[in-house]
């Protein structure tokens, strides 16, 4: 994947899981009355192992593109 794709799709990411976040805190938990409260905390620990979750395979998925290319140039080098 090229870094330009990449970051696209990065940003995508971000944009999608930011606009599901005020979503539910602006609109879901208005409706259900559970702003300010500790009713909502269960939403806000898997918010953020989503987002970790996220970050990692957004930092893991390059390296393992850079490996794979690495890779193949040693093995048509190798080759040649």
């Amino acid at each position: 994947m090229k870094p330009y794709s990449f970051f696209k799709l990065w940003i995508l990411g971000f944009v999608g899981l930011l606009i599901f976040d005020l979503f539910i805190e602006g609109v879901v938990f208005e409706w259900l009355k559970l702003n300010g409260t500790t009713k909502n905390d269960w939403f806000f620990k898997v918010w953020w192992v989503a987002v970790v979750i996220w970050f990692k395979q957004s930092i893991k998925k390059p390296k393992i593109e850079i490996l794979h290319f690495h890779q193949l140039s040693i093995h048509q080098t190798c080759n040649s």
